[in-house]
């Protein structure tokens, strides 16, 4: 575990943190006008990947740790997936035409789309589900940190002028690419020959489709906004959400490995030993909810400092909106864990996507309400209220059933929430 921690954050510190070194500069090379036009693309493109990752990164994973023992189950395992991946990437094309020709405000960078469609494609793709399953992250995470290293690199001598912006994209989707090619090689010794069947490929799609609400619900709610405030604001508006939120993005996500290697454990012990799951689950919470928490007072009361330094005078109409959303670092950390930690190993799904259907209704309201009349400072307030509700109702509902990590009785059976 220790490890995959390390492997984890090594690919956090690349996906999240090494774009700090090229954002200030992007910034200034390319201006407001542009990164928020770049800003808009990758947003739409987060969002519209969920068809192809399609919840497996949660519900296989989930697989592969119960199954990790056996060489023929991770064979069908692994098949049924790829075939269910390659069904949704016919969804994935659909739903981006219908996009690019019935809104206008993304179909006026033709280039700039396609080579986000296709960047979204190959990182649906990728295989960090399989590797944290069978708990052998490092030498996959050392290739993806390498090829991180190296996107930022050529983002530093080739970006020149806000004319350069498909060149960022399209570096982007060469390292996933490059990462999907050498870590698929990589993975074929743990499995047996591929036999992908439209039966097996359905039967994956049939066993995700809860994690599926989840993924489509969350992602939504969570990495569409920049998206979805472009069709309000002009595109610098767009940029100073986007430099805000990223900011956000990179604060929240130094949790995530945590979470990462604690999922597939946790998912084993909870079908083992149910006492060890409550009591890692109470451990994790104590250092989860403390280290967020003084991050975010940290964030907050040195934002204008932090935003001035790494993306200069033009962007510091983002400081209150960072200061804003950085309320959210605590409030996402506590329902990551009582949701995606304890509510999914426990087989609460149904009760879990109740109420991350319930936050993206939640937020589609503040966007159609709030968002033309207050603008991206709406969008940020629309945004908290929306975790608020999401958290607080994990918790009374993981609180109030017979399956709480605080109860010292183990529950009798794992019927869904």
């Amino acid at each position: 575990m220790r490890k995959n921690l390390v492997a984890l954050y090594g690919v956090q510190v690349a996906t999240l943190v090494l774009p700090l070194l090229s954002i200030p500069f992007l910034a200034r090379v390319l201006g407001p006008s542009a990164l928020g036009e770049l800003a808009a693309i990758q947003s739409l493109f987060a969002t519209l990947g969920f068809l192809i990752e399609y919840g497996f990164g949660l519900s296989a994973t989930r697989q592969v740790a119960i199954h990790r023992d056996s060489r023929s189950e991770l064979t069908k395992i692994f098949s049924n997936v790829l075939g269910g991946k390659l069904l949704l990437s016919v969804l994935f094309l659909l739903v981006s035409l219908a996009v690019y020709i019935f809104i206008p405000v993304f179909r006026s960078h033709p280039l700039l789309f396609w080579l986000g469609f296709l960047g979204a494609l190959f990182q649906g793709f990728n295989l960090m589900w399989f590797y944290q399953g069978i708990e052998k992250l490092p030498r996959a995470a050392s290739i993806d940190i390498s090829l991180k290293f190296g996107y930022t690199a050529l983002v530093l001598l080739l970006v020149r002028s806000p004319n350069d912006v498909a060149l960022v994209i399209m570096l982007q989707g060469l390292s996933s690419l490059l990462s999907l090619i050498i870590n698929t090689w990589r993975a074929l010794p743990h499995i047996e020959h591929l036999r992908i069947t439209l039966g097996g490929s359905l039967s994956a799609l049939k066993d995700g489709r809860s994690m599926f609400l989840f993924r489509a619900v969350s992602t939504f709610y969570t990495n569409a906004n920049t998206a979805l405030l472009r069709l309000f604001v002009p595109a610098a508006t767009v940029a100073q959400y986007s430099t805000a939120e990223r900011l956000t993005g990179i604060s929240s996500s130094a949790l995530w490995p945590i979470m990462q290697v604690f999922f597939p454990r946790l998912s084993y012990l909870v079908h083992h030993d149910f006492s060890a799951a409550q009591a890692l689950f109470r451990k994790t919470f104590v250092i989860i909810v403390g280290v967020s928490t003084l991050a975010a007072i940290f964030g907050f009361f040195s934002a204008p400092k932090i935003i001035k330094f790494i993306f200069g005078d033009q962007f510091i109409s983002a400081v209150p909106l960072f200061q804003i959303l950085i309320f959210n670092l605590p409030i996402i950390a506590i329902s990551q864990l009582f949701g995606l930690q304890w509510m999914i190993p426990n087989q609460m799904e149904r009760t879990f996507n109740k109420i991350i259907a319930a936050a993206a209704v939640c937020n589609l309201i503040s966007v159609v309400l709030i968002v033309p009349k207050f603008g991206a400072m709406g969008m940020a307030w629309g945004v908290v209220a929306s975790e608020i509700i999401v958290t607080t109702s994990m918790i009374a509902s993981v609180l109030k059933s017979s399956k709480s990590p605080f109860k010292v009785t183990r529950p009798n059976t794992f019927t869904g929430g």
